[in-house]
């Protein structure tokens, strides 16, 4: 799945003052194309809009979207729409609206049924990269055999990566690091190696001939709850 924020942010953004009326989607059809179609259908009531704290605005990433995850919840598929936002001003920092519907599984023969609109999020820069390391990780350690999927919009180059070697212990406060770190670099368009510090001696073999650059900013990022010192 392409997790990768350099490449959404690269998309073009939702304008700041635009709006997408609830009444004009009640039981809508919407399709998402890319090298496949997803078809959703719109509940009919507005009151299946509520948990959405600013409705009119986020309802806009249904036209403006740049991805869609569609993954497995048992029977049914939870589905995450993406949209690359503008702030207030237009040198504001880049913001990112986020749909969560559940699509409940169809029951043959008889219609689509229509989503349930979970909630949703105007996320800035920093917090959709937090957010897609999340889900990377969650989607990494699930023992679903169905892997999910995402359509992409507008399919464009991605960033070269940048490279990273982490050394540190192999789980920190329950988490895997190396399967971390993986989704780390899904994200940040980065090629992040995990090393075990057993020795002196085998850092430095597996470190050997690996383009190293230090990167304590995102490392901070990515582990909030770090130390200064774990992190430089």
């Amino acid at each position: 799945m392409d997790f990768n924020i350099r490449a959404i942010s690269l998309a073009e953004s939702v304008p700041f003052d635009a709006h997408a009326p609830v009444r004009e989607l009640l039981g809508k059809e919407i399709h998402f194309h890319s090298r496949i179609t997803l078809i959703i259908t719109l509940p009919n009531i507005p009151e299946a809009f509520a948990s959405l704290p600013d409705p009119e605005r986020l309802l806009t990433a249904l036209d403006g979207w740049t991805r869609v995850y569609d993954y497995p919840k048992g029977e049914d598929k939870i589905r995450h729409i993406l949209a690359p936002a503008e702030g207030q001003d237009s040198d504001d920092e880049i913001l990112v609206y986020r749909l969560d519907l559940l699509q409940p599984v169809r029951r043959k023969p008889g219609p689509r049924p229509s989503v349930v609109i979970l909630g949703g999020a105007a996320m800035t820069y920093d917090a959709c990269g937090k957010w897609l390391i999340d889900l990377s990780y969650d989607q990494a350690r699930a023992h679903s055999h169905t892997k999910g999927t995402v359509l992409v919009r507008p399919r464009v180059p991605k960033p070269p990566p940048i490279k990273i070697g982490w050394v540190g212990a192999e789980t920190i406060e329950g988490v895997v690091m190396p399967v971390r770190l993986r989704s780390i670099g899904a994200v940040f368009g980065a090629e992040i190696m995990h090393v075990g510090p057993q020795s002196f001696a085998h850092v430095k073999h597996r470190l050997a001939g690996f383009p190293l650059r230090r990167a304590p900013e995102l490392t901070r990022l990515c582990f909030p709850r770090m130390t200064r010192a774990a992190c430089s």
